[in-house]
């Protein structure tokens, strides 16, 4: 009751309600779409029934009748649900309400994993964010009703359950990314936290984004006049008014910021950078779009998907909305282990895990360039170009530009530094004598400080892209805390600017920094050691 259930699958006959379409759609592609729900939201039968959609009042109504009046089942307490815990004999609580899983777990469309810890438990915090109670009804006779949990009991469990609110400090005392990571691991919930967080297996290359930046040394210049510093530039054309984009990021939602990515696009506007907006967002491209502040620009990270036609789709509509640039994935024909995520949600949390791996493309190759040129006018880019090869035949391949990425040390570990494959890639370009008016260079991937930012573009990057940073600063402190990172890394570029000597970025060059040369050399980390992974719990460590 007061909860409103919101399509994310665009099949709804109620858009923008959700009428359990995502069942089919999950089915007939490999995802694991499901609605938003919005709890206790004033107003919601009036929505409803505005929409044409029936009210959550009449729904209750609906649900009573086939399921039975709650006062007429039979009381079950939480001690013999408990029992019933096994992939043969699946027992879990929706709603005080307890079912009868164990013939529909194996066509769950998420894959049955996912449902696993649930058995023989309170299952409310898994279904909820991403199911209405009326798909219950739709997977009936599968999904069987047994009785409903004793109402002391339920009081009880959540008695137990709740969490106090944790006391963040003033945001003016967050002096640096490191100081907002900390942050948002305190108020968010472990899963959340272990999604956004997580690198692939031992996250060596996670880990060495970030060293890399620190094995190279600055060297200031002085008796200069940087009383005026320009920080102001140029990406694919448009405005930005410092070298850094907020980079596409998956499932904004788990920050618990309401707007997610909206917040994000509008943080970006205020600061005059660019945001590029991710394919699988909370929000939709629609969302982001119609939120667009004037002058603004948004350009789109796309998954190619194996139906050619499904991507062709994406496109269109992205290129309808007014996005300006297309960047395509294209270091992710697999699916990254990562392991910190893999422990908290059984299955993964990625909107790109197993289960849903037959959608999306292993199948991409150099050929598809005509495609998307064919599809919009939009600049088209590659994001995770990772070796110098590869570098070079983007750029005869006649894109817009690419992104020196590794997706955070998130999909393959042991991967080299982004840094250090920049390091490369842009001795290749120049042998092979590029033109860097047509053919832009990005970097993402271990970016902490402004000096990190000053270090990439003297290498060669025209810009650097932040994603886990913006999310973490939202997680933290909403859209101000997006707003507080970008003020973070402005300050610091600006003032290493003047340190060394560089009144425009036109004047930053590699006679500003001395170690580049030698990070393909060196090993980009010196640790073996796995204690900032999640372990593994003993049973006798989980009493």
């Amino acid at each position: 009751k007061g909860t409103v259930a919101l399509c994310r699958c665009f099949k709804s006959s109620q858009f923008p309600l959700c009428d359990g379409s995502h069942n089919k759609h999950n089915q007939e592609t490999g995802d694991n779409a499901g609605p938003l729900l919005v709890k206790h939201v004033s107003g919601d039968n009036a929505t409803a029934k505005a929409s044409g959609a029936k009210s959550s009042d009449e729904k209750s109504t609906e649900k009573k009748s086939s399921d039975g009046k709650d006062g007429d089942l039979k009381e079950i307490s939480l001690s013999e649900v408990a029992k019933h815990n096994t992939m043969e004999d699946f027992w879990s609580v929706i709603h005080g309400k307890v079912y009868d899983l164990t013939e529909f777990l194996p066509e769950h469309p998420g894959g049955s994993a996912i449902i696993k810890p649930y058995g023989g438990k309170v299952a409310d915090e898994g279904f909820d964010p991403i199911h209405p109670e009326s798909i219950i009804g739709e997977n009936m006779p599968k999904v069987k009703l047994l009785g409903k949990v004793p109402e002391g009991e339920l009081k009880e469990q959540a008695s137990e359950s709740e969490t106090k609110e944790v006391e963040r400090p003033p945001l003016s005392e967050v002096l640096s990314l490191y100081d907002m990571e900390k942050v948002a691991q305190a108020v968010m919930k472990p899963s959340s936290w272990g999604y956004y967080f997580t690198g692939e297996r031992d996250e060596y290359t996670k880990t060495g984004n970030v060293l890399a930046f620190r094995q190279i040394k600055l060297v200031p210049r002085v008796m200069v006049d940087v009383s005026n510093v320009d920080t102001g530039t140029t990406m694919l054309g448009y405005k930005s008014s410092f070298p850094l984009y907020i980079s596409a990021s998956a499932k904004g939602g788990l920050s618990m910021c309401q707007d997610a990515e909206v917040a994000l696009s509008q943080a970006a506007h205020k600061y005059g950078v660019i945001q590029m907006a991710p394919h699988l967002g909370t929000k939709t491209l629609k969302d982001i779009a119609d939120a667009r502040g004037e002058d603004q620009v948004h350009f789109l990270q796309l998954y190619c998907e194996k139906d050619r036609s499904a991507a062709k789709e994406t496109i269109k509509h992205a290129t309808e909305l007014g996005y300006k640039a297309l960047f395509v994935t294209v270091d992710s024909a697999g699916i990254g282990k990562r392991e910190t995520d893999l422990r908290y949600t059984p299955g993964g949390s990625a909107p790109r895990s197993k289960s849903t791996q037959r959608r999306w493309a292993d199948d991409m190759t150099w050929d598809d360039i005509p495609f998307f040129r064919e599809n919009t006018d939009m600049k088209i880019c590659l994001k995770g170009i990772q070796s110098a090869e590869d570098a070079v035949l983007a750029y005869k391949a006649g894109v817009d530009g690419i992104v020196v990425s590794n997706h955070g040390g998130r999909n393959c570990d042991t991967a080299r530094p982004s840094l250090e494959v920049l390091v490369e890639v842009m001795h290749a370009l120049r042998a092979a004598k590029y033109d860097d008016s047509r053919f832009e260079v990005y970097l993402d991937g271990g970016v902490h400080r402004g000096g990190d930012i000053f270090k990439a573009l003297a290498i060669g990057a025209r810009a650097v892209g932040i994603g886990k940073a913006a999310l973490l600063g939202m997680s933290a402190y909403g859209q101000e805390g997006v707003e507080k990172t970008l003020d973070i890394l402005r300050d610091e570029f600006e003032s290493t600017m003047q340190f060394m000597g560089c009144p425009s970025l036109k004047d930053i060059s590699r006679s500003h920094i001395r170690g580049f040369e030698r990070l393909q050399n060196e090993p980009a980390w010196n640790y073996t050691s796995r204690d900032h992974l999640l372990p593994l719990k003993m049973p006798d460590e989980r009493k």
